[in-house]
């Protein structure tokens, strides 16, 4: 067990982990891919920025494998594996706000900023209840091949609308 500010971990539990930080990473995507485009309608501008434009240009199956398979096992390890672990001496909030942080800054986009932070934390929740980094990396593969699955082929608002309202209800009875 590690105990860091009040934290207790124990390693193992992730069939029960994993399913939830699952949940909670499709729930938030679908809210900023929502704001997203009620910002684009509202304002006239798209805020989505070079993620988008890149997904667009590229054919799916390239971008299955660049974005969807090969950025979270090179992004788990730098950001969890490796900053994440130097800051975890200062405990497991510090190193999780700063691996967070950087992990978002480095996405360089003002509308994932907040969901690439809040996925960051989750992903180094995960890192840090299981002790490898396995799991956060499929965590990621999960939430980006989710991503690039919807710039290819979008739900419809109604669908996604849906979907968000089950998961926050499934949240709100946990």
């Amino acid at each position: 067990r590690r105990k860091s500010l009040n934290v207790t971990f124990n390693r193992g539990n992730m069939v029960k982990i994993l399913p939830l930080c699952a949940l909670l990473l499709l729930a938030v995507n679908l809210m900023v891919s929502s704001t997203d485009y009620a910002i684009t309608e509202l304002l006239g501008f798209d805020v989505s920025g070079d993620v988008s434009a890149m997904l667009a240009d590229g054919s799916f199956l390239t971008m299955l494998i660049c974005v969807g398979i090969a950025a979270p096992i090179i992004e788990e390890f730098a950001f969890r594996k490796v900053i994440f672990s130097l800051f975890r001496e200062y405990g497991f909030c510090v190193a999780a706000v700063v691996s967070a942080a950087m992990f978002s800054l480095m996405h360089q986009n003002f509308t994932q900023f907040a969901f690439t932070f809040f996925a960051g934390l989750i992903f180094a929740y995960t890192y840090e209840r299981s002790g490898k980094l396995i799991y956060p990396i499929l965590l990621h593969m999960l939430n980006n091949c989710y991503s690039v699955a919807e710039s290819f082929y979008p739900l419809p608002a109604w669908v996604s609308i849906w979907i968000n309202l089950a998961i926050l209800a499934f949240f709100a009875v946990r």
